[in-house]
């Protein structure tokens, strides 16, 4: 039944932010800056702010920042298949890592079949991040995060690291699906191989 609530939100609404009504939250004398940039702290009361503050819990670090929104990698990861029982899912290639992750999990239980990595992403609900808010990325949005050091250096200051492979939400006609590798390529993986998966969840602003 979650799963379902999950799924049923439109793909607007899926990349709504989990902080989007404490945008300008102000934290004391630390408030949003109008120029959010990647390798940005996201904490748990809303702030985004370019340097770790002591006593505020980091969520997530900003990866992409696009017209009117930003991308944030969560902290944690887990070492999963794409589909252990070859979920084969119909998609646009200019499609987004948030409506990639509605279509494969409504293709998953349509079909019967898992989705390991996205249903990961779809049940995160660590580091205060509310449950439904965190999607598997698309080849191209993690490519973004992976090929920048801004990023990699500031998840280094919150005691994580980014591996060098992750699966993406992008699946090709083949059957295979993209994983980033370093954020230079992108390669066809064998859907059912373990591989590291890391979501990312959307701020607006």
């Amino acid at each position: 039944m979650e799963q379902r609530n999950f799924k049923t939100e439109t793909a607007e609404s899926r990349v709504d932010s989990a902080f989007s009504e404490k945008q300008m939250f102000c934290s004391k004398q630390f408030v949003t800056p109008k120029q959010i940039e990647p390798g940005m702290f996201v904490f748990a009361d809303g702030l985004v702010y370019p340097e770790a503050i002591d006593g505020q819990e980091i969520v997530a670090v900003v990866g992409v920042v696009r017209k009117g929104e930003a991308l944030a990698v969560v902290l944690k990861e887990a070492c999963l298949p794409w589909s252990s029982d070859g979920l084969f899912v119909h998609m646009h290639r200019k499609v987004t890592g948030a409506e990639a992750t509605l279509l494969i999990l409504d293709a998953a239980e349509k079909s019967g079949k898992r989705a390991e990595a996205a249903q990961w992403c779809a049940d995160f609900c660590c580091d205060g991040i509310e449950r439904g808010r965190v999607f598997l990325p698309s080849a191209t949005e993690l490519a973004s995060v992976l090929r920048n050091k801004t990023v990699c250096t500031a998840l280094r200051k919150t005691g994580e690291e980014l591996s060098s492979l992750y699966w993406s939400a992008s699946q090709v006609p083949s059957g295979y699906v993209w994983y980033v590798y370093s954020g230079l390529h992108r390669y066809q993986g064998v859907i059912s191989n373990m591989r590291p998966v890391r979501g990312m969840l959307s701020l607006k602003f």
